[in-house]
C-alpha cells in the first residue's frame, strides 16, 4: 500500500468512492466514505455516507473529516454529515 510505503499507518488513511471498484479501498483505509447515489454494497461497507458530488459531497466529508473549514452555503448551522447515516463493519 501506498501509505506502508511513505510510512503512514493506516489508520490515518481515507477512501471516499461512489462504485464497486471503489470497495477494497474503502474497505483497507482508516476510514472510507460513500458518496451519495452509491450503490447499496458500497453504501453497506463504508463508515460514513456523504453527499453526491453535485451537492457539495466532497466538501461536506473532508470539512467532517477536519480537513477544511467549510459549511453548507445553504445552512452554515448544519454539521456536514448529519444528513448522513454512520455504517459500522
Amino acid at each position: 500500500l501506498v501509505a506502508d510505503r511513505l510510512g503512514y499507518d493506516i489508520e490515518d488513511t481515507i477512501a471516499i468512492g461512489d462504485s464497486m471498484n471503489d470497495v477494497e479501498a474503502l474497505l483497507a483505509a482508516g476510514r472510507g466514505i460513500a458518496m451519495g447515489g452509491a450503490p447499496a454494497e458500497v453504501v453497506r461497507i463504508a463508515d460514513h455516507v456523504t453527499d453526491r458530488l453535485e451537492d457539495d459531497g466532497l466538501a461536506k466529508a473532508f470539512a467532517f473529516l477536519g480537513l477544511i473549514d467549510w459549511s453548507s452555503p445553504a445552512s452554515s448551522d448544519m454539521h456536514p454529515l448529519s444528513f448522513a447515516s454512520s455504517f459500522a463493519r
